[in-house]
């Protein structure tokens, strides 16, 4: 059985929504799911590679033609990103594949435009041992880091979660450190900001000129937040406890995405979400300002993905289960029950990704 949510699309976004969505899986399967926008409670599903590869994290950019591509991180040990073209997306067919050689497992993509606007832009996938990639031609090619293009202690840390601002600067978090580059991703400086205590940050977003950071603290079960604005990113907020838990207990096996935090984000509205964790935060930024702080109710065990093209906010959980937000995230409806990718049933959604190029 599935739910619709008959709420209105506020006005001021009308010209924001993806017109595709696309998900996948644990390991079971290997299948991703995509739907139509104007009815995301039907999905079709097909295998996006051969074998049963668990889908890490994704992203949605552009390939070498300026074409519109989705793109998945997974563990397969012969393919580790597999991308897709939106206007393809419908052909039930394997995705192409690209082997990066990858040391742990893939926990964080993101693609951003550079600061000359070429057509291609920049992708990055990172790893749980602290490897970071790099693509500029639509993610045919890609280069691995070397360890003094990323900034003071970058080191075989995990990094869970990375993004850009759409005009060449990206960032990353390991272990308390903050990474950034502001040329394109060709060398990162270090710093840490956060403060004495920061065990790890588990997520990091960009919107309304804000880089947005929520991490971990030693001896805290609390996730927390501080933002800072673009311009000026050696002065942060104050600390914020989002009111949830940090993301749950995971090793780095084949059907666990990490001890991340995800944060879907629009016009500075971000709604936070710890790996495996029955439980989200709302808060809204601008610089150094925080405002708005609320958890609103999901009902589902263990959240573990969350996107947004800006009128819907869509969360992937356990048990194949689709909740969302079209009222920026002020209310949740489960819109899909256990969605079955080919027939097998409960298998937990472990990467939504919405056809919208970030940060919006």
């Amino acid at each position: 059985m599935t739910y619709k949510y008959r709420g209105t699309v506020p006005a001021a976004d009308s010209n924001t929504s993806a017109s595709k969505w696309v998900i996948s899986f644990e390991q079971g399967t290997g299948r991703i799911g995509y739907a139509d926008n104007s009815d995301r409670t039907s999905w079709t599903t097909y295998k996006r590679q051969s074998g049963n590869a668990t889908a890490f994290a994704g992203a949605y950019g552009k390939d070498g033609s300026g074409n519109s591509l989705f793109l998945i991180g997974q563990s397969s040990t012969s393919a580790d990103v597999v991308f897709r073209t939106e206007a393809d997306i419908e052909t039930d067919s394997f995705w192409t594949s690209k082997n990066l050689n990858v040391s742990g497992r893939l926990r964080t993509a993101c693609w951003g435009n550079d600061s000359s606007s070429s057509t291609s832009g920049v992708w990055f996938v990172c790893s749980s041992s602290g490897n970071v990639f790099i693509s500029t031609d639509g993610a045919v090619n890609w280069t691995k880091k070397v360890s003094g293009d990323l900034g003071t202690g970058a080191n075989n840390d995990a990094i869970f979660t990375i993004a850009g601002n759409g005009s060449g600067h990206f960032a990353y978090g390991q272990e308390d450190r903050f990474h950034i580059s502001t040329n394109d991703g060709s060398t990162f400086s270090s710093s840490t900001p956060l403060g004495a205590g920061v065990d790890k940050i588990v997520g990091i977003a960009y919107t309304n000129n804000t880089w947005v950071v929520t991490y971990s603290k030693d001896g805290e079960d609390n996730l927390f937040l501080k933002s800072a604005a673009s311009s000026d990113i050696t002065t942060w907020s104050s600390e914020v406890d989002l009111g949830i838990a940090k993301p749950g207990n995971n090793t780095d096996g084949d059907n666990n995405t990490g001890n991340n935090s995800k944060i879907a984000a629009y016009d500075g509205r971000c709604v936070i979400m710890s790996n495996r964790v029955s439980a989200i935060a709302r808060i809204d930024v601008n610089g150094t300002s925080t405002s708005g702080l609320a958890n609103p109710t999901i009902t589902n065990s263990g959240a573990k993905d969350l996107s947004t093209d800006g009128n819907t906010w869509m969360l992937g959980a356990d048990g194949g289960d689709i909740f969302e937000s079209t009222d920026s995230g002020e209310t949740w409806s489960e819109t899909v029950t256990n969605i079955s990718p080919g027939g097998t049933s409960g298998e937990d959604i472990t990467v939504v990704i919405a056809g919208k190029h970030l940060p919006i």
